[in-house]
């Protein structure tokens, strides 16, 4: 073969050489940096709590086989409660984002009202509020009565009566699983003249192992 065209195919095999190297190094680049924002934004956490998240009055933690803890608002360990609390929807950002866990809610009446209580007095609390909350279950009371809101802060209208939702008392169950999942208020309702107490779902991502670790385990 023909020296000169020895050396031309030489110069081709060697520029294409290069320009596969470039584009490796370019590719391994945009890899690492992809790797590196992952990593960091792992790192990130970002705070996802709703606004209806606020301070109670009283707080009651119910424990199996133990007796259940009541804290006041004055006392000494409501600040620590209140702080694990909170701590429940501070959560890795790449969890909230693939979750779709970002402050947003929806609420949920049923397709037919449920009603909190099985009698008409209110001492038999529902199988659908029990089978919810399970054996480990905080409740949360406020002395005044409060507004339910949805995730913009305006006031939420209920699908049965068109009235809006008050309520004083909220519950949500607690273990010691650590991750973020899937966890549910329980709101227990009251509409305008209304005298039945109903059940009202909010649920969330939300991580309540540090509570479980500190007041039930």
């Amino acid at each position: 073969m023909d020296a000169s065209l020895l050396s031309v195919q030489d110069q081709y095999l060697e520029k294409k050489r290069k320009t596969r190297k470039i584009t490796f190094s370019i590719i391994l680049a945009l890899v690492v940096a992809v790797a590196i924002i992952f990593i960091t934004l792992g790192c990130v956490n970002v705070d996802i709590r709703p606004q209806f998240v606020t301070k109670a009055d009283q707080v009651t933690i119910y424990r199996e086989g133990n007796s259940n803890i009541n804290i006041d608002k004055q006392s000494q360990i409501y600040q620590q409660f209140d702080e694990l609390y909170k701590n429940m929807f501070n959560v890795p950002y790449l969890t909230a984002a693939f979750s779709g866990a970002t402050g947003g809610y929806t609420i949920d009446e049923g397709k037919i009202i449920s009603n909190w209580y099985t009698n008409a007095n209110e001492t038999t609390v529902s199988s659908d509020v029990t089978n919810v909350l399970g054996t480990n279950y905080v409740k949360l009371h406020f002395n005044q009565l409060k507004t339910l809101v949805k995730a913009d802060g305006s006031e939420y209208i209920s699908i049965f009566n068109r009235n809006k939702l008050t309520y004083q008392d909220v519950y949500f169950a607690i273990n010691e699983e650590d991750i973020v999942k899937d966890f549910t208020f329980l709101f227990a309702t009251k509409g305008n003249n209304d005298e039945r107490t109903t059940i009202t779902k909010i649920t969330l991502k939300a991580n309540t192992s540090s509570l479980f670790e500190e007041f039930v385990k």
